[in-house]
């Protein structure tokens, strides 16, 4: 008996050391966001640190610190002060988070409860492999590993492990029906990208990318995660009016054709959309945070119940010469004065 307790002991030390010094990263369910970035860093002291990011409803990391220890080998434990403790399984270079009678998530969200070994070489390596001074959105996917990059001006290539490579324009991008994701569809049809606004891990290296990226060719489908590299592409959407001068307006759905939207289009530096009665086209310019607009031109409709909201929100379109993009929302401004708020539509 007393062999078989020092063996135990000695097996847990073991396990201890192994996992001491490592992180593990996962993409945990949300109920009103895309998902909550969740990191644990095991420290070599016995101490733990858990940090969580709710994926584009803020950017603020909440933090929590306690003590870890690992129970039979199987079983890491998260000690916390004021609350339950926190259990995982432990599996090869994962993190399995268990439920609080420590059984397993079951049923179509399960695999959102994996956490990953952070492997940052990994990471380092797969930057350096996509950076591109040109490029506006970059994806990629393992297993067969590919590669994306998109630049809205000029176009989209696409490469997996064959050394198959796919060049075409940029198109246009797409809202895609019934969802809130964006679809990019060469007019030949050979290259399709979906880009899902939903958190998103690389299952291989723990990165976390704020989209899910679906890439269609020929017969194939690849899948992985992506993330926006050039600030200034963020606006390359669609965007719903949601203030003016610190005013809501309103969403209600019998309102919502009368709601002013813009859509940008950075490969030929156009916007056109709606005023919430005329439709509405012309050109934009765009350096750092600056934009401009000029050449705005209207249909002719007459719509003298929506007549006030269009003519404020056509002279807002003149005064407001910087942006800024966080949180899934537009915000416009006229040197440090918010004019207009927008929200991406669903």
């Amino acid at each position: 008996m007393i062999f078989a307790v020092a063996c135990q002991n000695g097996n847990r030390q073991s396990s201890d050391n192994a996992m001491a010094g490592n992180a593990y990263r996962g993409i945990i369910p949300c109920a009103d966001c895309a998902g909550i970035d969740f990191i644990v860093s095991l420290q070599n002291n016995g101490r733990y640190k858990v940090s969580s990011m709710y994926i584009g409803k803020s950017d603020r990391e909440y933090i929590d610190t306690g003590r870890w220890k690992i129970k039979q080998d199987t079983l890491l434990i998260l000690q916390y002060k004021n609350e339950n403790n926190r259990t995982f399984d432990i599996a090869n270079n994962k993190l399995i988070m268990l439920k609080a009678d420590q059984t397993p998530v079951t049923g179509p969200l399960a695999e959102n409860y994996v956490l990953y070994k952070v492997d940052s070489t990994r990471i380092k390596k797969r930057n350096e492999n996509t950076k591109n001074g040109n490029i506006d959105f970059k994806a990629t996917g393992n297993e067969p590993f590919w590669a994306l990059t998109i630049d809205f001006e000029q176009g989209m290539t696409f490469s997996d492990l064959g050394g198959d490579t796919i060049n075409v324009s940029a198109p246009e991008m797409r809202k895609k029906e019934q969802s809130e994701a964006r679809i990019l569809k060469a007019n030949n049809d050979s290259l399709a990208v979906i880009i899902s606004p939903v958190g998103c891990i690389d299952d291989m290296s723990g990165q976390v990318f704020n989209y899910q990226v679906i890439v269609e060719t020929n017969d194939n489908q690849y899948s992985g995660c992506g993330e926006f590299v050039n600030p200034k592409s963020r606006i390359n959407e669609i965007w719903v009016l949601y203030s003016l001068n610190g005013n809501k307006i309103s969403q209600e759905k019998e309102n919502k054709i009368h709601t002013p939207f813009l859509q940008f289009s950075i490969a030929n530096q156009r916007v056109n959309g709606n005023t919430g009665c005329n439709l509405l086209n012309g050109s934009f310019s765009i350096k750092d945070s600056s934009i401009s607009f000029s050449k705005m031109a209207t249909t002719k409709k007459a719509c003298p119940d929506q007549n006030s909201l269009e003519q404020s929100f056509l002279k807002a379109l003149t005064k407001v010469n910087n942006f800024d993009i966080s949180n899934g929302s537009l915000i416009m401004r006229q040197k440090t004065d918010t004019v207009m708020v927008f929200y991406k539509t669903k």
